[in-house]
């Protein structure tokens, strides 16, 4: 923070406090343009292997902690709320993989992922944005 404080003249103690917290303000000034928090997780989902056509995420929540032990395949999330960003995370021990234009889901619930699939191993999260122009979920980031 670069703030200085100014001298206090002519006896003007309301003036000069309200100068100085105008000073402090600008100095603390945030210029993004949102502030963005996630919600409190979803309890933790537990699926087993193989393939889940149209998954459906907790429509209240924007974090979803999917519990796998074995290799499990999400094909698409039943989800079609304009702008949503959506982060899953893998919090057990198999594989979280989400497969890219999957065509066991309907179209509109498909991800449409910028290589082939995503294999979120225990741990790794994916950052996903439902894009209503091309009804996709889009993969932004995975770890």
């Amino acid at each position: 923070m670069n703030y200085k404080p100014g001298p206090l003249l002519g006896g003007d103690l309301l003036g000069y406090v309200a100068r100085e917290f105008q000073k402090v303000s600008e100095a603390l000034k945030d210029s993004a343009a949102t502030v963005f928090y996630r919600t409190s997780p979803e309890t933790d989902l537990s699926l087993s292997a193989g393939d889940s056509a149209n998954y459906k995420a907790g429509l209240s929540n924007n974090v979803t902690r999917i519990s796998t032990s074995n290799t499990v395949t999400l094909t698409g999330i039943a989800d079609k709320t304009p702008f949503r960003e959506r982060v899953l995370i893998n919090v057990g021990t198999g594989v979280l993989v989400l497969k890219n234009e999957g065509s066991e889901s309907s179209a509109s619930f498909r991800f449409a992922l910028p290589a082939t699939n995503w294999n979120l191993s225990a741990n790794a999260a994916a950052v996903l944005w439902f894009d209503p122009a091309s009804s996709r979920h889009r993969g932004i980031s995975r770890t």
